[in-house]
């Protein structure tokens, strides 16, 4: 697992005072998960994110990946190795410009002899439906196509958990909703624990667990239903709902009698047919 141990994180600004963004954080996120961490900008949701391997270090308290402390410096290639990291803009992330060649970078580092590192990379381009392009360059793809990509050169040394920082925030919707229905099956069929930093509540609702950061603490920690019930304290947060838990929330006040927390469209359109059948 991931564990974070009374995690503060500041830094000084160029007026030299002490900006606090993460306070006293307590989490643990368990190997077979599939997370989101959701909170209004500025919250400390991205910086959250970066603690989970090791990117930051905390200024107070501890992460710990599978016991090893993110801290001490010879733990670093244990933890990047179980904890892979996806950023908003894939081209940030590329090396190379052919896609085969940037997905088995990771690997070269490692010193992965070569006709492994060919296998390796053909199984994870095969994995997420996007062998076709293991010799088209990089700057062809469309945006979609390139955080697959990117997913994939994580994917290919075999991490335990994978960390998405806004990685959807800058596709469209039919892009999004493909790197979703990915993850949710890297979690489901491979087991990877996906930990998913969103501002896109159809997106959270997805997972099985979500947590909510407000002002660099957690504020909430639960099942989707349970959160999306909480539609009052998540506007005074700087946040909403999936436009589908909104809806019925609507319905309600006009006099329906609808079950709280809504998430899915199907049981929206079962719980109407329900009154319309027995008004």
């Amino acid at each position: 697992m991931i564990e974070l141990k009374d995690v503060c994180f500041s830094y000084e600004t160029v007026t030299e005072n002490v900006k606090l963004i993460l306070n006293n954080i307590n989490l643990k996120i368990d190997c077979g998960e599939f997370v989101t961490i959701i909170g209004a900008n500025g919250s400390g949701k991205s910086t959250l994110a970066k603690h989970l391997n090791g990117l930051l270090v905390p200024t107070s308290g501890d992460v710990l990946v599978f016991g090893a402390n993110t801290k001490c410096e010879e733990n670093s290639i244990f933890v990047k190795k179980n904890v892979g990291m996806v950023f908003q803009n894939p081209d940030n992330q590329f090396v190379f410009t052919v896609v085969e060649e940037d997905v088995a970078f990771a690997l070269e580092n490692i010193g992965v002899p070569q006709q492994e590192m060919r296998a390796r990379v053909k199984e994870t381009l095969s994995q997420l439906n996007i062998l076709e392009y293991k010799d088209a360059s990089t700057a062809e793809l469309s945006g979609g196509q390139k955080q697959l990509v990117a997913i994939a050169g994580v994917l290919v040394i075999n991490p335990r958990f994978i960390v998405l920082d806004e990685s959807t925030a800058m596709l469209d919707p039919q892009s999004r909703k493909d790197v979703m229905n990915i993850l949710k099956k890297l979690n489901s069929e491979l087991g990877i624990t996906i930990v998913l930093i969103t501002h896109f509540m159809e997106e959270a609702a997805l997972a099985g667990r979500i947590i909510v950061i407000n002002e660099g603490k957690v504020e909430l920690d639960d099942n989707p239903r349970r959160i999306f019930e909480k539609l009052e304290l998540l506007e005074n947060m700087g946040l909403s709902a999936p436009q589908i838990t909104e809806f019925c929330d609507e319905l309600n006040l006009l006099g329906e009698n609808l079950p709280l927390g809504i998430v899915d469209e199907d049981e929206c359109a079962a719980e109407l047919t329900k009154i319309l059948k027995d008004p």
